[in-house]
């Protein structure tokens, strides 16, 4: 059931993602379990206190243009991508409860440059949401931020 939902999920954000011009894609890699897997990792879990196959050790795996974003992506292009998952679950809790969530983001900024910066702006600006910044230049003013310096 859990990995069926997984699926399902993987499948929305694909939807979402193909709706705009980013070219990524998520892959959702499933550890299944049998009896055969519990078998052949019986030593390994033993010495090491848990399961190791199973649904806990499924793996989400960020593509662009087939390009695993894990392995060959930059810390930018990485948290873009973060950034475009986190808008399509926006997109899919608002379609369940019919509001949108406010959108949380912890210092985002941090490894983009200027253009993509413009790109979270521009998503930041559709919907309320609490960010912090180590530079608060960074975010400039627009009149629709309020910023809070501590």
């Amino acid at each position: 059931m859990l990995t069926n939902k997984r699926r399902e999920l993987v499948g929305l954000v694909n939807q979402h993602w193909q709706k705009t011009d980013n070219h990524l894609s998520l892959e959702y890699d499933v550890s299944g379990i049998s009896e055969a897997r519990l078998a052949q990792y019986k030593d390994e879990e033993v010495a090491a206190g848990y399961t190791l196959v199973g649904p806990h050790k499924d793996e989400l795996i960020f593509k662009e243009r087939e390009r695993n974003l894990v392995v060959y992506g930059s810390r930018g292009e990485q948290r873009m991508a973060v950034l475009w998952l986190k808008m399509a679950e926006l997109q899919f809790v608002e379609s369940k409860l019919g509001e949108r969530p406010v959108l949380l983001l912890d210092d985002i900024f941090s490894e983009l440059d200027e253009k993509h910066r413009q790109i979270v702006m521009g998503l930041i600006d559709k919907q309320q949401t609490i960010m912090t910044a180590t530079d608060v230049e960074i975010v400039g003013d627009t009149g629709k931020i309020e910023v809070v310096r501590l």
